[in-house]
Order: C-alpha cells, then structure tokens, then sequence
C-alpha cells in the first residue's frame, strides 16, 4: 500500500487526485455547459425520463437518472435528447462523455450510438 501523500495544494493529506478534502477540484469546472441550457431544462428532462420510461439510451437497461443529447452538440430538441445512466452504475453517461472527450483529443467526433 501506498503512504499517503501530501495534497498538492497544502500540507494535509490528499483524499482525492493528489487533493485533500478542501482542495477538490469540482467536476467540470470552468465549462460553460450548465449556462447553455435552455431555462426549460427541468421540465425537458422530465418529459424525456417519462417518455422514454428511464430506459438508458446507451445500455438499454432501467433507472437512467439523467438526460444526455444523442448526438453531442447544444441541440436541446426533445428528439435529440435521451434517459442515461449518470449517477449510478453502469455510469453511461462517463464512459460516453470520456469518448467523445478522447475522441474531440484527437480531433474528431465520436459517432453517436443508434
């Protein structure tokens, strides 16, 4: 086992990404993604969750607690949104967003799943 190591930020102990408690970095910080939103978007994600019976876009399986554009851009249109797994396993939405992020790396887009 590894000793623990010093937070990168200050003398405590790093808990997390080389970062103690204090010093985490929150997810997504500095994107302008939440701001894009359109005001509505409460009440699209509702209706999307119900349409769609929380059945997850990517794996096909129920409890899909988030909802993601299929085709990754701000198209807000009900038709391009869809339920997914976010915040509990099988953790869709990371696995998609890591790819389009590793795909968007080397320049260019992760072609959406049907």
């Amino acid at each position: 086992m590894l000793a623990p190591s010093p937070c990168l930020d200050c003398p405590d102990l790093a808990v997390k990404r080389g970062r103690c408690a204090a010093h985490q970095i929150a997810p997504w910080f500095g994107s302008t993604r939440k701001a894009r939103l359109p005001a509505d978007w409460s009440t699209r994600r509702l209706i999307v969750l119900n349409r769609d019976h929380g059945i997850c876009w990517i794996c096909g399986q129920p409890g899909a607690d988030e909802v993601d554009h299929k085709v990754p851009n701000d198209d807000d249109n009900l038709a391009n949104l869809a339920p997914i797994h976010q915040n509990i396993a099988p953790h869709c939405h990371r696995a998609k967003s890591s790819a389009e992020g590793n795909a968007a790396r080397r320049g260019n887009r992760a072609r959406p799943r049907h």
